[in-house]
């Protein structure tokens, strides 16, 4: 094996040993990106939860993420932004009310998704939270139809 390979197995070795708690577990914080975040914020509102300390805190953790091309990413190794991310922060900051489509960075997002295809070359989840939340006109002619979220899990089990 590579000594630097090595050196840096044990490296990771050493410091999962130093952070390890006294009952065996490790305390590492989860960081689950913005869409999270998003979905957070759409999901309070739409139940009327109005958490307002809690939506500000994710609207100012969304846009602290915010790339300098108005993007967001899903992986910070990304090069130009990833569009699905970029339209749910988007869409999250709309739906919390606390910005509007005329903010200068809401401005740089749209155009970010706009340049990159639009909702059409969003990922599947993200458009159905936007058919479901009344901003996207699920296709006709798609070959599962949206109420398919709705069966129970146990329906996709394999029975052998």
């Amino acid at each position: 094996m590579n000594q630097h390979v090595q050196l840096e197995i044990n490296r990771l070795v050493h410091r999962l040993k130093q952070d390890q708690s006294a009952d065996g577990s490790w305390n590492y914080p989860f960081d689950t990106g913005i869409t999270a975040d998003a979905y957070m914020i759409i999901l309070l509102k739409i139940l009327d939860m109005e958490d307002a300390p809690l939506i500000e805190a994710l609207v100012n953790r969304i846009e602290s993420k915010q790339t300098e091309n108005g993007s967001w990413k899903l992986f910070h190794d990304e090069k130009d932004g990833n569009v699905t991310v970029t339209i749910e922060a988007y869409y999250g900051l709309l739906f919390s009310g606390l910005r509007n489509k005329r903010d200068p960075h809401m401005r740089k997002a749209k155009q970010f998704i706009l340049s990159k295809g639009g909702i059409k070359q969003a990922k599947m989840l993200t458009k159905m939270m936007l058919t479901v939340t009344g901003q996207y006109q699920w296709p006709r002619l798609f070959p599962i139809p949206l109420e398919v979220v709705l069966l129970p899990p146990t329906l996709f089990r394999q029975h052998i």
